[in-house]
């Protein structure tokens, strides 16, 4: 009768170092997507994990990616929200308006709010009545339709002192016989608070004389 192999030993403190080891390499990963907090938080959570479980191993070769997880993690955890408050402020500040021109003054004109429309505004006089705004709307919706949205192809520059005059954006319009697309110039300036304010903007309408609001303002177009 043969000898049956003899079973292997089985290491109990073989459990929680495979254990470490995965979760150390769990974390290093989570740790190298930055573009979100919370695989910051994972990275942080598993590298520490890791350690505490391998805590009485004295050579470890994953150490290394679990310290290195929770680096990551904790960097990623911090810059991302810094990163997107950064943008979001460039954003607020002139990236959307360089993007699209008059886009939000112009849909909160069509959406019966002057207060927002005349707020994208910076006016060195009087600031224009309701009355004013409203036959502006109506002047530009008899001539071009519907607005529907302004936009520009390839996002200007500023170059030189301000004020800024800009004539890169089309706007767009719905009417009866389908989109019309209308060439809109603004002028822009800086304002104590470090964002870009319109100052004018005005819509070329071809033969007809061009509609420009507000009507009144000659700020150079320096």
């Amino acid at each position: 009768m043969s000898a049956s192999p003899p079973a292997e030993s089985f290491d109990p403190e073989s459990v929680p170092s495979e254990l470490a080891s995965r979760l150390a390499v769990l974390s290093f990963a989570a740790g190298l997507i930055f573009c979100c907090p919370l695989t910051g938080l994972l990275a942080i959570a598993t590298g520490g994990a890791a350690l505490f479980l391998g805590y009485a191993q004295s050579v470890a070769s994953w150490r290394k990616y679990a310290w290195g997880g929770i680096l990551l993690g904790l960097i990623g955890t911090v810059a991302t929200p810094l990163l997107a408050w950064g943008v979001s402020g460039w954003w607020d500040r002139e990236g959307r308006i360089l993007f699209s021109g008059p886009n939000n003054a112009l849909f909160a004109l069509y959406q019966g709010d002057p207060a927002a429309f005349l707020d994208e505004f910076e006016f060195e006089g009087d600031r224009p009545s309701v009355t004013t705004v409203a036959a502006f709307k109506e002047a530009l919706e008899a001539r071009h339709g519907e607005f529907m949205r302004c936009l520009s192809d390839q996002p200007p520059e500023l170059e030189g002192s301000a004020p800024w005059t800009l004539d890169d954006y089309s706007a767009q319009f719905k009417t009866t016989d389908g989109i019309n697309e209308v060439p809109v110039s603004i002028g822009l300036i800086r304002t104590p608070s470090d964002s870009l304010s319109l100052v004018w903007v005005e819509f070329d309408s071809g033969s007809e004389t061009s509609l420009r609001f507000p009507m009144t303002n000659k700020e150079s177009d320096g």
